[in-house]
């Protein structure tokens, strides 16, 4: 049996190295909306429901830091960036073709983070965000090869994300690939999403 030594085991100590980050609601929904959200017995729509879920999705990101799971980190943070990216969407497109219009496209599968890279600058033009289609495009690379079990992506976007890792060889094979998937990628990418949440809501 193979016991596991966590890195660290002061949870209070690496709680200090990741920031709290809470995205206030009123940066994200209108405050009519909000009022109307909190009325009791309110019929809302299905998108009207993401913006809590982008401030849970960043909590349990920072909840896997603290507690050493890194992977777990990385995928919580961009989560956190597509919801905020479809909230962004549903809100233009609620306000421009009306509110059925942006939950039928929620409800639809293939409207993904993948869908703001790979639909021609189309969506991210539209809610003018197209000055962070590079970043975006990485971490949706980041995400698919962390889930695909995908090493070829995972390097490509660790590289395109700036992050400096070099590959450790035994015997002419790579070993596995969680050996650079570490604390510090995990903080960098929880950082940069928080500010990418910033760009796309508040600046």
């Amino acid at each position: 049996m193979v016991k596991m030594i966590p890195k660290y085991t002061d949870a209070d100590r690496r709680s200090k190295d990741i920031p709290v980050y809470q995205l206030p609601d009123y940066f994200i929904l209108p405050p009519k909306l909000i009022m109307s959200l909190e009325s009791f017995g309110t019929e809302h729509k299905h998108w009207h429901l993401l913006s809590s879920e982008i401030t849970n999705s960043i909590n349990k990101a920072r909840e896997s830091y603290i507690h050493i799971l890194p992977e777990a980190c990385i995928y919580y943070s961009i989560v956190a960036l597509e919801y905020s990216l479809k909230t962004k969407y549903c809100l233009y497109l609620s306000k421009k073709e009306g509110d059925e219009k942006a939950d039928s496209l929620l409800k639809d599968n293939g409207f993904s983070l993948g869908t703001f890279v790979k639909d021609g600058d189309t969506k991210l033009s539209e809610i003018k965000l197209i000055r962070l289609k590079s970043e975006i495009s990485s971490l949706n690379t980041l995400r698919n090869g962390l889930i695909h079990f995908n090493y070829k992506k995972l390097m490509k976007a660790i590289k395109e994300l700036g992050y400096d890792f070099s590959w450790h060889e035994k015997d002419g094979v790579f070993v596995f690939y969680t050996t650079f998937i570490d604390d510090n990628l995990a903080l960098n990418v929880y950082k940069k999403v928080c500010n990418l949440i910033e760009n796309i809501f508040v600046r």
